[in-house]
């Protein structure tokens, strides 16, 4: 479980100018569950840190969309399931998209004839993959590049929350040089991808392939239900989310890194409550690998 104030969070984020984001969280947990409730600390988890990084993150990345001119935003299944949702509450109006795909279906996309995985990327990008953006919760964007290198000779631009490297310098060359052309935009390093990615389990298996049907799944490694309290609590902040008229835009970009550095913290490498019955998944690229 991670070591986290509810209270404090709050406290932090309203000493911060951050008012609307601390009222939103506050009446958000009044429909929390019971305190003897399996969702209870889920929630606490949640509103004290996964929402908050991803609401903050969301405006620094609308920031980076309108300053490059991108037309299109590909949020990452399935890390993203909570980003992708809060940034479209957000930002209702951008054209952005909840992007199959997966470390294995950009292997196969890129090694084997997949044409319905090109059309339907096409049909995401308008065409114009250089103007579109990939984003993710946690990782390199290694395989992201090396499919749409190999495939498109076309890279979007990128935009990933954590990385388990301790600073871009671990980055492979191709992704540095992305960062060096401010094409790429790292948020926070030296973080363990476990924990991020637990906070932001969906509800739906790993895109392994995609057909003319559209995209083949996995099944699910972990009960559904399991992580169900993570998105109740999602959805009711989304719906009071979508009744504001503004968000907390008034900060500079840095002094908004700054503040989820901060956020992050504790789950940086501890694990989340969840972790007490949903095995965390070893599978992320480590800071040693490119």
């Amino acid at each position: 479980m991670l070591k986290i104030s509810l209270k404090e969070t709050i406290r932090f984020l309203r000493q911060k100018d951050y008012e609307i984001l601390a009222s939103l969280l506050e009446d958000t947990w009044e429909s929390h569950p019971d305190k003897d409730h399996k969702h209870y600390d889920m929630w606490r988890e949640q509103l004290a840190v996964n929402i908050p990084v991803l609401y903050i993150a969301s405006i620094i990345l609308h920031n980076y969309v309108q300053s490059h001119g991108i037309k299109n935003i590909l949020f990452a299944t399935r890390d993203c399931s909570h980003w992708y949702k809060i940034y479209k509450a957000m930002y209702p109006h951008e054209s952005c998209h909840y992007f199959s795909c997966s470390r294995n279906m950009f292997n196969i996309a890129r090694t084997k004839s997949r044409p319905y995985y090109e059309k339907y990327i096409k049909s995401l990008t308008d065409g114009d993959i250089s103007n579109s953006i990939y984003v993710d919760v946690h990782g390199t964007g290694k395989r992201m590049y090396q499919y749409f290198k190999d495939k498109h000779d076309e890279i979007p631009f990128c935009f990933i929350l954590s990385s388990g490297h301790s600073s871009s310098d671990g980055l492979s060359k191709e992704i540095r040089k992305l960062v060096s052309k401010d094409r790429a935009e790292f948020l926070v390093f030296s973080a363990d991808g476990s924990p991020i990615e637990m906070l932001n389990y969906d509800i739906i298996g790993t895109c392994s392939d995609y057909n003319k049907y559209g995209p083949v799944r996995n099944t699910l490694e972990y009960d559904a239900d399991d992580v169900q309290g993570y998105h109740n609590c999602v959805d009711r902040f989304i719906k009071l989310l979508k009744r504001k008229d503004s968000v907390d835009d008034n900060h500079t970009d840095k002094s908004m890194h700054n503040i989820i550095k901060l956020l992050f913290k504790p789950a940086l490498n501890k694990l989340p409550v969840i972790s007490e019955w949903i095995k965390p998944e070893r599978k992320h690229d480590t800071s040693s690998v490119n």
